[in-house]
């Protein structure tokens, strides 16, 4: 490859934006502005979901088993969420990706499912605090062009291969087929 399209591969990054460490109790800060009912926005904590998001669609069974991950300390998939420079920006504080996951947090903090057997009014002033604490990788992007945030949800929704349950199954049934 030529050096010119190196430097075109390497400056095409479609997503600009700053990638951050912020802590779970992020999600629950105050929002700087209103929700756009009539717009077609909804609300989700700190969040706004932008008019073209789903609505939420997870299980509580897939719900649990992320709250159970990040007791857990696996590492999370980062979420996108949308910060513009210019003021009162239509798109300002915008999640683009990450609903679902976010939509569990807020759920389990609201005491509406048990994880490992405890509500989340039944788990210690400790734990609560480690489980607010623990950090979560967020790209925050500033774009103000609701097209090109429409098009990064849309990539990051619609670009995987859904699994099968017969994926499992490929090398059969047992522990490992090495």
């Amino acid at each position: 490859m030529n050096q010119t399209a190196d430097t075109n591969l390497r400056n095409s990054s479609f997503i600009r934006g700053a990638t951050n460490e912020f802590t779970v109790d992020f999600g629950f800060a105050r929002r700087q502005r209103e929700v756009d009912v009539a717009g077609g926005e909804r609300a989700l904590g700190h969040f706004i979901l932008p008019p073209f998001q789903r609505p939420s669609v997870w299980t509580q069974d897939q719900q649990i088993r992320w709250i159970e991950s990040m007791w857990s300390r696996m590492p999370l998939p980062a979420y996108v969420f949308n910060q513009s420079d210019e003021l009162n920006s239509p798109t300002d504080e915008w999640l683009i990706d990450g609903q679902q996951r976010w939509s569990a947090v807020f759920e389990y903090v609201d005491s509406r499912f048990p994880v490992m057997g405890y509500y989340w009014n039944e788990v210690s002033e400790v734990d609560r605090r480690f489980f607010m604490n623990r950090p979560w990788t967020c790209i925050r992007t500033a774009y103000t062009d609701e097209s090109v945030l429409r098009d990064i949800y849309d990539r990051l929704a619609y670009g995987g291969t859904p699994h099968d349950p017969s994926d499992r199954e490929v090398l059969g049934s047992g522990p490992s087929a090495r």
